[in-house]
């Protein structure tokens, strides 16, 4: 059973705030397709991507310059059905495909059958040479219009993978998905790159459970209706097996060799009335399966993120087509988990209602297809707010049903643990900053499905108030806290993910006390943090040119831009992990990078808006995740914190004078719990409870904390509370 995955891309915790993930952009990156049912990229290829249209062509498009190429790469209309769920359904290059120019195609033959065709590439890298096919296997699929997979693709073990439909019909009429004999309603897989097997296009590889004994050697898997749009993680070679359902149950199943995952002897979970008996073993249940409740109707399969966005990471995307949502599925160390996102997907333009598919672009970027023509990248946010200057900071972790606890550290160390309350689980954590006068640090949440703000003040390791913000449209993302009113405050900084207006919220004694829309910067500008990065003592905001790597300071001053100073541009192999006093210059904000390719890390030194200077930190294991930047040790710097994706454990790195000068192990906390962020110790030095200890001595043996039923608030945010009216609903542009 899989658990979470590696980093791959630093500044990333997926136990951490990016699982607690903000809005997802949506970005459309063209539109006009006919029925377009994947994209891909060919392995390496950076520059295209490829739309595969169910009617019959696969066009480009250049991603460089954002146009879909007028001539289609292959234009197969004239030799396929397209009735029913019949087309051009699948796509796979080759591993090799730089050097030999081989893909591969799924789609349904005038006669109705199945057919996987390999193709080669013409001189023109932009146009394939279509007398180039080849037939390397055809199945009978002429019954029914429906139910045909059409999915391949190339495994970590490089044979190619088939995903092949029952056939078609209701409740499995042709008895396919338990005939060991029938290449329907299976996974299929088969070696194109060793000498085919006699009589046949292709090598049987060895290992297929039905070599030698009867059944089909082609068969990888069996028991599968409709498998939709399965995937492998990038990452880790899981397989993910989306199947779409008869009449209750849509199901995810992790790919094994041999694996019968029921059809139709079972739908989902349960028994399918009228099935057939159950042929050969092992018989494996869904991982994750959900019911046709609430119009759900039709699961899309898609991939786990391993994209160049830092939130989300590690977490499996999938659909529903008869819905329209979509969802995150990970496993939090005892269950799969699936969150519903759809309401945090904000679209630039366009619309996205009929989700047919997913893809992955040659870095790995997530892609959602909408059968109504649009494509769009998909790029979660985080939330990214370093505490406070303190003396030490804390860290603060939630688990899947929205308990929260405080985590109290001095000099490296876990000193005690506290349950602060549960809150409802739409309430994301977005940051903990002294929102209220002189409080050492308060929670900011917010709903994943209103835009509503709340506030939970903590004064000594405990919640003593709530408050209501108010209300801001979802379209409007949290990017970063600082003081750009140069009141002393903890301001939030806001931006319009379709116009790429940017808002300040100022924020005193719990409450949105006014608002300043401080201009536009184009979408290809990311946000990357907020420091001192002018040596002024203010709250400097930095972006990131997706494009070029160019890195720009926006010096903010009375919640206005007063500058803009671009400082050079960075290699896109290197990815923010965050901001921190790393070189030990007083009020100097520095920068800390992560190479997605090595995982050294690096420190970019900021003064005056100019890069002063850099150094190389080392070398962490990617199984060490990156979780924040806080001041752990007593001397008040920055320092690292790292979790072990493995054993929950939390490491700390103690940096000054751009170096690693020291780490501490804080121990092991469960996975089930998330860290949420960090916070700034507070005054006093009462310690609460001892039954917070005893909780605590649970959370590092890894078995997640508290029980729920002790200390803490069992409350809700108070977004019900009329007598907390929001003081504004919307940003008020200039």
């Amino acid at each position: 059973m899989p658990t979470a995955g590696p980093d791959l891309i630093p500044g990333y915790d997926p136990n951490g705030p990016g699982g607690l993930s903000g809005a997802i952009i949506a970005t459309r990156v063209a539109t006009f397709f006919t029925q377009p049912v994947f994209v891909c990229a060919p392995p390496g290829d950076t520059s295209r991507l490829f739309v595969v249209e169910r009617t019959g062509a696969i066009k480009i498009i250049d991603l460089t310059s954002g146009q879909v190429l007028s001539t289609p790469f292959l234009d197969v209309s004239s030799q396929i059905l397209t009735d029913g769920e019949r087309g051009l359904l699948g796509l796979a290059f080759d591993p090799n495909f730089a050097t030999n120019g081989f893909f591969y195609v799924n789609l349904s033959s005038t006669n109705g059958n199945t057919e996987i065709r390999r193709y080669q590439v013409s001189s023109n890298p932009n146009v394939a040479n279509p007398a180039s096919a080849t037939t390397i296997l055809s199945i009978n699929q002429s019954e029914f219009n429906n139910h045909k997979g059409g999915w391949l693709g190339f495994g970590p073990d490089g044979d190619l993978y088939i995903s092949v439909g029952d056939g078609g019909g209701s409740g499995n009429p042709l008895h396919t998905g338990q005939d060991i004999n029938s290449l329907r309603g299976k996974i299929l897989r088969i070696d194109v790159d060793s000498p085919p097997d006699p009589g046949l296009n292709y090598h049987i590889p060895a290992d297929n459970p039905f070599v030698g004994q009867p059944g089909a050697d082609e068969i990888f898997a069996l028991g599968l209706r409709n498998p939709w749009r399965p995937s492998f993680d990038r990452a880790t070679g899981t397989f993910y097996i989306a199947d779409v359902g008869q009449d209750t149950w849509e199901e995810i199943d992790i790919g094994q060799n041999g694996a019968n995952y029921g059809w139709n002897h079972f739908e989902g979970p349960a028994l399918f009335p009228g099935g057939d008996a159950i042929s050969t073993g092992p018989v494996v249940a869904p991982i994750y399966s959900y019911n046709h409740n609430n119009m759900s109707a039709s699961i899309t399969g898609g991939y786990v993120y391993r994209g160049d966005g830092d939130a989300l990471q590690g977490q499996y995307f999938f659909a529903d087509f008869v819905q329209g949502k979509v969802f995150t599925l990970a496993f939090n160390g005892s269950a799969w988990v699936a969150t519903d996102r759809t309401a945090q997907i904000v679209t630039d333009i366009g619309s996205l209602t009929l989700p047919s598919s997913f893809g992955e672009d040659g870095r790995g970027n997530l892609y959602i297809v909408d059968l109504g023509g649009n494509i769009f990248r998909l790029t979660p946010t985080v939330f990214s707010a370093p505490p406070p200057a303190g003396t030490t900071a804390d860290m603060i972790l939630r688990r899947g049903d929205g308990m929260y606890e405080i985590y109290d550290i001095g000099n490296n160390t876990i000193l005690a643990a506290f349950q602060l309350g549960q809150v409802g689980t739409e309430w994301q954590f977005v940051g903990h900053r002294p929102f209220y006068g002189s409080d050492s640090g308060d929670m900011l949440l917010r709903s994943s499905t209103t835009g509503g703000f709340e506030l939970y003040d903590i004064s000594n390791n405990q919640i003593t108030g709530a408050a209501f913000l108010g209300t801001v449209g979802m379209e409007w993302q949290v990017m970063g806290f600082g003081d750009f009113s140069s009141r002393g405050e903890s301001d939030m900084i806001l931006r319009n993910s379709n116009t790429g207006g940017l808002q300040v919220y100022d924020i005193s004694n719990n409450q949105f006390t006014g608002t300043a829309f401080m201009g536009a910067v184009g979408l290809n500008w990311q946000f990357s943090g907020v420091g001192n990065f002018s040596s002024r003592g203010t709250s400097d905001m930095l972006l990131r040119n997706s494009n070029t790597g160019g890195l720009q300071v926006y010096d903010i001053n009375s919640n206005q831009i007063t500058g803009t100073a671009f400082i050079g541009t960075i290699g896109p192999e290197l990815q923010f992990s965050g901001v921190g006093n790393f070189s030990g210059v007083p009020g100097e904000s520095n920068l800390l990078l992560r190479n997605v390719n090595t995982g050294g890390l690096e420190v970019y030194n900021i003064n005056n808006n100019q890069l002063t200077g850099a150094a190389f930190l080392g070398t962490v294991g990617l199984d060490w995740q990156f979780a924040g930047i806080a001041p752990i040790h007593a001397t008040g710097a920055s320092d690292l914190v790292l979790r072990n994706v493995n054993s929950g454990a939390f490491e700390v790195y103690d940096i000054a004078n751009n170096q690693i000068v020291g780490a501490a192990t804080l121990g092991s906390i469960g996975l089930d719990w998330q860290l949420g962020g960090f916070a700034a110790d507070p005054p006093s030095p009462s310690m609460g409870s001892s039954s917070s200890t005893s909780q605590l001595v649970q959370a590092m043996a890894g078995l997640g904390g508290g029980s729920g039923a002790g200390e803490g608030l069992n409350t809700a945010p108070l977004s019900a509370d009329t007598s907390q009216q929001p003081l504004l609903t919307t940003p008020q542009h200039a």
